[in-house]
């Protein structure tokens, strides 16, 4: 969903940042979001999927992997007790923060494709 929304050179952006934010404002670093689930690094950290929030290659590794994406989507949906919602606009309201009509039909269509598979 969301590399249809934020396309490869705004994420490559967003690498960038980490890189900087890393070394220039380390307090920072925590509340930027990355990879495909656009989790903030301290949640990432947090859930333990990675062992800090300063970019190493490792970590980039790390959030660049669709399983980990998938788990860091999973551990937010878990902790808000949201695993068992089947809405996808109100899934939509709780990940994004708000209703966004656009992301909760590509959410439909994604769940219609893998009923039928």
């Amino acid at each position: 969903m969301e590399t249809f929304y934020r396309p490869r050179p705004a994420r490559l952006l967003e690498y960038g940042a980490w890189v900087v934010y890393s070394v220039l404002r380390p307090g920072r670093v925590g509340r930027l979001s990355v990879g495909a689930a656009q989790v903030q690094l301290r949640h990432w950290h947090r859930w333990g999927q990675l062992p800090g929030v300063r970019f190493t290659p490792g970590r980039l590794a790390t959030v660049l992997r669709w399983s980990a994406n998938y788990h860091a989507c999973h551990a937010f949906l878990a902790e808000h007790g949201a695993l068992h919602l089947d809405d996808p606009a109100r899934l939509t309201r709780l990940y994004t923060g708000w209703d966004r009509p656009g992301y909760a039909g590509r959410l439909r269509h994604a769940r219609r494709a893998l009923h039928r598979h």
